[in-house]
């Protein structure tokens, strides 16, 4: 672990367990009273105040344990949040547990209200050092050097999304290649830089901490020779880039079978709490919708009896969850031309507008409540187009279409191919964090604030990386 690292976990620390107290400090005074700090007769008893820093204790373990503070786990992707909100979810209730087996004058009710608080302080104040790390490591700080071993077209590929965004902290240096010569140039300015088996003095030259290998790309000898760094103590870590079981399925996990480790393929879903959260998600998330849409439902119904052309609603139908058929909701467009007269005129633009805009598919909140949808989601496979027909788009088909999702914007121009893997890698990859990263994303794309989704979801385009880099130096020749 770097020095910048170490700083990294031990500032993180401080704050976590700044917001811990606070939250129990919050807790106390709301039970206690502001004065419960200089009033004998108002402070807590000695066991509730135990039991409270008992808490905080226990919740810092807990997310040392689910590696809070490892910099592999930190300051990427949307799992940290889920990982704070189950380790301070399950100390609280350890911790009342053990208070109601104490059978001792504790507030309990206290403690639950801690709870409640140092969910939004500690996600609040990660969320603000998250920012911080994300703007340093775009000024060059806090950043990893790695090498990709494979040169071929799958290795631009996973190279592209390391160095994609800048705020992940990863810059990819160059390949190590089997079949292709040393020094020749693969993609975006990066070229081969040795064989396999020469991967610890590479790593020395280029100041390179993490090695990702695709093992389809090199030969069994080098294989072999790579995976003796998963042991060695050279500072060196070794990970392998996902095979086609991790990119179309949830994922896969090692069993035994008479001694024998297989690999057990698990189906593409959301179960479990993850599932019981997102629908109540989808309901609360949409009788909101249904609130903030029933002026403009009402205008648009208005305006479609004003000038008379075509129906109200336009039906689209679509294969959901299961295979299960169902119509998308949207606002129809006149059929016609512009009607004569100021007021249907109007009604008839206003119609137009709304039906044109990001708000013509808003009418698919009904079939959220009703199960069909879900507000965050894969995008609906339409059956006339034989998307329903290939196998491993099916695989989609577990959960439920959405009404917003990672290929929710077309204006990008992925390939249909693409756009399934991201919805697959949503599913993957799922937590009640990432809807509620994409639902914002996509209110600010319906206010007319942002174009696109987020970063993440963004493919980077050869072009854009030829601008940040000129092609004459490659990455491995720069200073780290």
């Amino acid at each position: 672990m770097s020095r910048q690292d170490k700083t990294a976990a031990l500032v993180l620390f401080a704050v976590d367990l700044t917001m811990l107290v606070a939250a129990l400090a919050s807790a106390f005074a709301c039970r206690y009273g502001g004065r419960f700090l200089n009033d004998q007769a108002s402070r807590p008893t000695d066991y509730t105040v135990f039991f409270g820093g008992l808490m905080v204790v226990t919740i810092l373990l807990l997310f040392v344990g689910n590696r809070l503070y490892d910099p592999e786990a930190l300051f990427s992707g949307h799992r940290e949040y889920a990982a704070t909100f189950k380790a301070i979810t399950y100390g609280t209730g350890g911790i009342l547990i053990l208070a109601f087996l104490a059978n001792e004058p504790i507030s309990r009710g206290a403690l639950v209200l801690a709870w409640f608080l140092a969910i939004p302080f500690v996600g609040g104040a990660r969320f603000l050092v998250r920012r911080v790390i994300f703007r340093l490591r775009e000024s060059g700080h806090f950043v990893r050097r790695c090498l990709v071993v494979g040169a071929g077209a799958h290795g631009v590929a996973v190279a592209r999304q390391l160095n994609w965004p800048p705020s992940a902290g990863v810059i990819v240096v160059g390949f190590l290649d089997d079949y292709r010569a040393v020094g020749s140039h693969v993609a975006d300015g990066l070229r081969v830089l040795g064989d396999p088996r020469a991967v610890r003095e590479v790593a020395r030259k280029y100041g390179v901490s993490t090695v990702v290998v695709l093992p389809n790309a090199v030969s069994w000898e080098s294989y072999r020779d790579l995976l003796e760094l998963a042991s060695s103590r050279e500072g060196i870590r070794l990970k392998l880039a996902p095979g086609l079981q991790h990119l179309v399925t949830t994922g896969a996990e090692m069993t035994d079978s008479g001694f024998l480790p297989l690999v057990s393929v698990q189906p593409l879903r959301i179960t479990g709490p993850d599932a019981l959260m997102k629908r109540v998600l989808d309901y609360l998330g949409s009788l909101a919708l249904l609130l903030l849409l029933a002026p403009c439902v009402a205008l648009c119904w208005l305006a479609s009896r004003i000038d008379g052309d075509g129906p109200f609603f336009a039906r689209e139908p679509v294969l959901g969850r299961q295979q299960e058929r169902f119509s998308l909701l949207m606002f129809a467009e006149p059929a016609g031309r512009q009607p004569p007269g100021l007021v249907p005129r109007l009604a008839w633009r206003f119609r137009r507008l709304i039906a044109a805009g990001r708000l013509g598919k808003l009418p698919n909140v009904v079939n959220v409540i009703a199960g069909h949808m879900s507000l965050v989601g894969p995008r609906a496979l339409v059956e006339q187009d034989g998307a329903a027909d290939e196998p491993w788009l099916r695989n989609l088909m577990r959960v439920r279409p959405g009404l917003t999702g990672p290929a929710a914007d077309t204006s990008r121009g992925e390939e249909a191919e693409e756009q399934a893997l991201m919805d697959i890698a949503y599913v993957r990859d799922y937590s009640v964090w990432l809807d509620l990263r994409l639902l914002f994303a996509s209110l600010k794309r319906v206010l007319g604030r942002q174009r696109s989704l987020p970063p993440s979801y963004r493919p980077l385009r050869i072009e854009e990386k030829e601008k940040r880099q000129p092609a004459t130096q490659t990455v491995a020749e720069r200073q780290p």
